[in-house]
């Protein structure tokens, strides 16, 4: 059955925010246990509610230092950010008593700052503050989150996601009893892969199955997008500068594909939107229409500014639908599109 691993070097470098969440769940679940009121932020962390905002400034200037820092040098990357806050970090100065920095941080504050901060210690009474999320609400929460995207997360992360949801009220223990509860009955399914324990639920390999079903029986199943002698539209592909020739073959081969369902990956950069454009040209071209989307707010933003991209009518023409981005798609949704048959069956006339 789950529980929770133990401590270990190496354990701690492979899964640093399960600990780090670790160390958050105790410290807010202790702070809420004598009566403070633990309010999390949404972006999976907390603070003590009440406390001024111009408060939380002052004894942030480690962050300041790191944002100036960062800014100055043009670093937007969140690793090499991190990686920032280690440089930068100043060396240890003489050691300073407790009395000594009570006061100092007692001179950085306001009158009315101070007041806050006495009214925040006087409501918490120690009789402990009711638990404002259970953790089976905080696991189905971490859950439905990881599984968006993913068809397997390591438990860590499982056990991560749920205590980050559940500051204040989950504690490590709970987590891990919820976890293995779940596993006892059946919904939460485990593997080991590579030393690591994986976690998935029947839902999603549902889901899963039901996706590779879909392109199993779709392979040959339907007649090509476009002709084989399509001439490629863009100015890039006549720029004898530039090599695309594997652009164009990925370009060919989706065109010229008998499958239902058809994957092009790429990394950032290497022309998969330009590769789109050019699908999407051949199929019009062919006297097919198309529906081009992306899964996210920011993905459909970026692919609105180019012109194929544009929402375009329904109609009675046959249809395709042609989406960006598709690695971030819901495993609901990329199951329930592929299910939604547009093209037709290998032997219909175009």
């Amino acid at each position: 059955s789950l529980s929770e691993p133990q401590m270990s070097h190496e354990l701690v470098n492979r899964h640093t925010r399960y600990f780090e969440a670790g160390f958050h769940a105790r410290l807010s679940g202790r702070l809420a246990a004598m009566g403070y009121r633990v309010e999390r932020d949404g972006k999976g962390f907390w603070d003590i509610a009440g406390v001024p905002e111009t408060v939380k400034a002052k004894f942030s200037r480690r962050t300041q230092e790191i944002e100036a820092a960062a800014k100055e040098l043009g670093i937007v990357d969140e690793q090499a950010l991190a990686e920032l806050g280690a440089k930068t970090r100043e060396a240890k100065g003489e050691a300073v008593s407790l009395s000594e920095l009570q006061a100092e941080w007692n001179e950085r504050l306001t009158a009315p700052e101070r007041e806050a901060i006495e009214a925040i210690h006087g409501d918490a009474d120690g009789s402990g503050a009711p638990p404002s999320i259970s953790a089976t609400e905080a696991l189905k929460h971490g859950a439905a989150h990881l599984f968006e995207r993913r068809s397997a997360v390591s438990v860590r992360q499982l056990a991560e996601s749920a205590l980050r949801r559940g500051f204040g009220a989950v504690g490590v223990d709970d987590a891990w009893r919820e976890m293995a509860k779940r596993q006892a009955e059946g919904t939460l399914l485990t593997a080991t892969l590579d030393d690591q324990v994986m976690a998935t639920t029947r839902r999603v390999l549902a889901e899963e199955s039901r996706l590779i079903n879909l392109a199993r029986a779709g392979k040959g199943a339907c007649m090509p997008l476009a002709p084989d002698d399509h001439r490629l539209q863009g100015d890039i592909f006549h720029d004898p500068d530039t090599d695309t020739r594997e652009q164009e073959a990925a370009i060919r081969q989706t065109l010229s594909s008998h499958d239902r369902i058809m994957i092009v990956r790429g990394g950032a950069g290497t022309g998969k939107t330009t590769l789109l454009k050019e699908v999407l040209a051949g199929i019009e071209a062919n006297g097919r229409q198309v529906f081009a989307f992306a899964p996210t707010a920011e993905a459909s933003r970026g692919n609105a500014s180019h012109s194929h991209y544009q929402q375009v009518p329904c109609s009675n023409s046959p249809t395709h639908r042609l989406p960006d981005r598709a690695a971030v798609s819901h495993l609901q949704q990329a199951a329930t599109m592929a299910s939604n048959r547009a093209r037709r069956p290998e032997g219909t006339p175009a």
